[in-house]
């Protein structure tokens, strides 16, 4: 995760990686001793659909799912994301 985070070239060839990994968090695939990976998930979607926007709809659309999909499971480190976002306070 480290990695993908400080190299945002590659970040869109693990793409469907993170989609995954979200949605396992959310399924409770992932237990409660990994649950520090929410907010590597949280920073790393922030990145691909900022890479995404306006390039590619299906990507950039999947990316928004998953975030409203982690924000009804309650993942916490998406709640504060977004309210970072919200006040333009990013990480």
């Amino acid at each position: 995760m480290y990695k993908l985070k400080e190299n945002t070239q590659i970040i869109t060839d693990f793409s469907e990686l993170i989609f995954t990994l979200g949605n396992r968090l959310c399924d409770n695939k992932i237990n409660d001793k990994n649950y520090f990976i929410a907010d590597d998930i949280s920073e790393l979607l922030l990145k691909l659909y900022d890479i995404y926007y306006s390039q590619n709809d299906i990507t950039m659309q999947k990316c928004l799912d998953l975030w409203d999909r982690l924000l009804e499971c309650r993942i916490v480190a998406a709640k504060e994301l977004t309210k970072k976002i919200d006040k333009n306070d990013m990480p």
